[in-house]
């Protein structure tokens, strides 16, 4: 019964709840980075670095949002789903500060919060993209 309990709870944990415990795990730096080789962020051009470098286009935040979306959405294999996560949410913070622009259909007072939260997590200079994007939201969203 416990069990059952336990697990019917760790359903209902966000898929970001799920990416802040992985990356909070002792190989969690390692597996992070590890991710940053593959998909999503090898479907854009330059890759991570773009991504975090502001020289992604738009179109590829975009696409990579879709992507990495429809992959947590439907994966089986969880750290697909949670590097899916982890490009979702980083498309959104380098749109916000690399182009201005809002990837999410959540505004971005209900962002902020969650980048800042994915920011605490992550390694630099991750986590300072993460950071960023979140301040700016909360700036512009009280403005």
């Amino acid at each position: 019964m416990l069990q059952a309990t336990a697990q019917a709870a760790n359903l209902r944990q966000s898929p970001l709840s799920h990416l802040l415990a992985r990356l909070e795990e002792p190989d969690g730096r390692a597996w992070f980075e590890r991710g940053l080789s593959g998909p999503p962020w090898t479907t854009v051009p330059g890759g991570a670095a773009a991504i975090l470098g502001g020289t992604a286009s738009l179109v590829a935040l975009y696409a990579v949002k879709d992507h990495c979306k429809a992959a947590f959405r439907g994966g089986e294999d969880l750290d697909n789903v949670l590097t899916s996560v982890a490009g979702y949410f980083l498309a959104v913070a380098a749109a916000l500060v690399h182009h201005g622009a809002v990837l999410s259909s959540q505004s971005r007072a209900e962002l902020g919060p969650l980048l800042i939260d994915l920011a605490t997590a992550l390694p630099e200079p991750w986590s300072s993209l993460a950071s960023r994007a979140a301040f700016v939201e909360l700036r512009e969203a009280g403005s």
